[in-house]
């Protein structure tokens, strides 16, 4: 099985202009944890997951000590957040993980997510124009649409 057959073509994107608080809410709008990132050209730059925005604002002492953000103030995390809501979606998005390309076998892409435990997959062109998106449910769904033959 090919990756083409299990594309997603309905996914959200964002420019490379939007701020963290765009993304925020363009999540909230769409019911969606992660949003693509492409320039005016539809190329893929990057995605940005719920998880990117939160490590964001959390500053470093805190994640590598996390009694500090226990003994923080009330408030402390919403404080975080509006110091980094203009912050441009290219300084949080991220860009390191990998694109596939249609044509790919299944297998591949699975071996792959598993590799960097991303399941947000993005599919872009030959131009990395981003064409499609798989996801863990659409891989179920193509093992449940297999055993059910």
């Amino acid at each position: 099985m090919l990756i083409k057959d299990l594309l997603e073509t309905h996914f959200v994107t964002v420019g490379p202009e939007a701020t963290w608080l765009d993304v925020l809410l363009v999540m909230e709008k769409h019911d969606t944890n992660g949003v693509y990132v492409v320039d005016a050209d539809e190329k893929y730059l990057g995605m940005v997951t719920i998880a990117e925005l939160v490590n964001f604002v959390v500053p470093p002492y805190m994640k590598e000590n996390p009694i500090l953000a226990k003994t923080a103030p009330a408030g402390t995390f919403i404080h975080l957040c509006e110091e980094k809501k203009k912050s441009k979606v290219s300084t949080f998005m991220d860009a390191e993980k990998p694109v596939f390309k249609s044509n790919m076998r299944l297998v591949e892409i699975v071996a792959r997510s598993l590799a960097t435990e991303n399941y947000r997959l993005p599919v872009v062109d030959k131009g990395g124009k981003l064409v499609g998106v798989v996801n863990r449910r659409h891989i179920k769904d193509a093992l449940i649409q297999h055993f059910k033959k």
